[in-house]
């Protein structure tokens, strides 16, 4: 089995669990040895570079915070389904952006709300704070965008929808008169 070592407070731990019981047990940042000194205290001691590492915390907070964090990973990906009747998405599609263009990254979801269905487009740039959202709703054919965000036309030259009636509509960024 592969070893592994989870950086926390600047110190690499290796987390353990039995049941209900979990430890830690902290490594130095630099020799990658077991720290000493350590049990019931928040620093440990390296014997290779005789220097003493703090972490102002007691090692079973720690232990219980890595219990959560790595329970947390399997949970990234997952759907979130509001169950007020606000939203209930149905679908969330993240778009494959050209390697032209991998600056940008673009996403989709499809909920069923009291509304009806909507069409939400989440769009941005890579390095770059804010983003776009863009709402179709689709059984009101009516499209709109969050003003608390950044405007589509900051990103698109244009977003057309075509609804199921045949009904287009368009968010267009405004033509240079250069």
């Amino acid at each position: 089995m592969e070893k592994k070592l989870y950086e926390y407070k600047s110190i690499p731990w290796e987390y353990h669990s039995r049941g209900n019981f979990q430890w830690v047990i902290p490594f130095c940042p630099v020799h990658r040895m077991e720290l000493r000194d350590y049990n019931n205290s928040p620093s440990g001691f390296c014997d290779d570079c005789n220097k003493h590492y703090a972490w102002n915390e007691h090692p079973d907070s720690i232990a219980q915070y890595l219990r959560r964090k790595l329970a947390s990973k399997a949970y990234q990906e997952a759907e979130i389904v509001t169950i007020d009747g606000i939203q209930t998405p149905q679908l969330k599609l993240k778009a494959k952006i050209p390697e032209e263009n991998e600056e940008f990254w673009i996403e989709a979801k499809l909920n069923n709300s009291t509304k009806g269905r909507q069409l939400v487009l989440y769009a941005g740039e890579k390095g770059r704070s804010g983003k776009a959202q863009i709402f179709a709703n689709i059984d009101q054919e009516k499209l709109s965008f969050d003003h608390n965000d950044r405007k589509p036309e900051e990103i698109f030259a244009i977003v057309t929808v075509q609804f199921p009636s045949g009904k287009k509509m368009s968010i267009e960024a405004p033509k240079d008169n250069d």
